[in-house]
């Protein structure tokens, strides 16, 4: 007998989406990304990401881009895969812990940043138009912005807050003896 506390309905992809077409236009090269069938890719305490979930994101996150997968090669998707996988699974438990130490981005460091995207575009305007040329939205990249900015603030906050970068530290392991073996000189 199981028993599931707090569980989230999984993930999946909606019929008829660019998504869901990009699964099935991959699904010959690469069987577990089928649409029709849900495979746990990454399992955590904390999540478990799906290989719709990881279909969705790619498409969110590469827009046109992802007609590039359709001509990769199964061996080069099958290595490719794997790592935007991986990465997922990186941001999605930062975040997790970030939401569990009530860590967030003010509206303000979301504009802040986007603002400087806008100027570098040549202004809102071009920026946007940018997006949707890569078909992209504007809600994705805040959501993006707004992510970063938390997984910054927790890095900061409780991983390189012990580590020393002043000049004296990064002279002193400079100056550190550090030797190496070399077995194999191959020319």
């Amino acid at each position: 007998l199981f028993i599931f506390l707090n569980c989230k309905k999984e993930f999946e992809l909606k019929k008829d989406t660019p998504a869901y077409q990009l699964a099935l236009d991959l699904k010959d090269k690469l069987p577990i990304l089928s649409p029709d069938t849900s495979f746990v890719l990454i399992s955590t305490d904390k999540f478990e990401l799906n290989n719709a979930e990881l279909i969705q994101n790619i498409y969110d996150k590469f827009g046109n881009k992802v007609n590039e997968l359709k001509t990769m090669s199964s061996n080069r998707l099958k290595n490719l895969i794997p790592r935007i996988a991986h990465d997922m699974a990186v941001d999605k438990l930062l975040l997790s812990i970030a939401e569990d130490k009530s860590i967030t981005a003010s509206p303000n460091d979301v504009d802040s940043l986007l603002n400087i995207q806008y100027v570098r575009a040549g202004g809102k305007e071009n920026f946007i138009s940018k997006l949707e040329n890569m078909g992209m939205g504007v809600t994705d990249i805040e959501n993006d912005v707004r992510n970063m900015i938390i997984a910054r603030e927790l890095l900061e906050k409780y991983v390189y807050k012990d580590i020393d970068t002043s000049d004296e530290a990064i002279e002193k392991l400079y100056q550190s003896d550090i030797t190496a073996t070399v077995r194999h000189i191959l020319l």
